[in-house]
């Protein structure tokens, strides 16, 4: 029996970093809000996010190391890794598609559709469908009232909502 390759978590945590690094640099160029609820500045959040960010992409980094020793002779290139799972390649085309109908289907819409798809691909069968249903119809719904209702951001309106 053939031994799984591991792919190794370095080029993503070095790619984590300087996202993070990026954020935190434009986080400078921010212009001034003139509506401030909690009296915290524009740049505060992503600034947080950021070094939040760049913790978390050291500590993965260190864990790599770590399982990269344990696996040593094991490891493959992530292009290698991707051809093992092709559920990478429609990932990435539903959340193009998602991107594409987010403004002319309108948020409900799009993404309720965008998560059973995803739900289905990610469950690989092992959800049934009624459970995507309602993971999808529950996840939907919430980040609505979340960004809409609660945070009083404009979600683009389509064919229901």
């Amino acid at each position: 029996m053939k031994d799984k390759m591991v792919i190794s978590d370095k080029p993503l945590t070095i790619a984590l970093f300087t996202l993070g690094a990026a954020m935190y640099f434009f986080s400078y160029f921010f212009r001034e809000s003139q509506y401030t609820m909690t009296g915290s500045k524009t740049e505060t959040l992503p600034r947080i996010s950021a070094v939040l960010l760049m913790i978390f992409s050291v500590i993965l980094f260190i864990q790599s190391v770590k399982r990269d020793r344990e696996n040593k002779g094991k490891i493959s290139g992530i292009i290698d890794q991707f051809k093992e799972d092709k559920s990478v390649y429609i990932m990435f085309c539903l959340t193009g598609l998602y991107i594409f109908f987010f403004t002319r289907l309108g948020f409900m819409v799009s993404t309720f559709l965008y998560t059973i798809v995803a739900t289905f691909l990610l469950g690989r069968g092992k959800i049934r469908w009624y459970g995507i249903l309602i993971i999808a119809v529950a996840i939907s719904v919430c980040s609505y009232l979340f960004f809409a209702k609660l945070l009083n951001v404009m979600v683009p309106e389509g064919i229901l909502i």
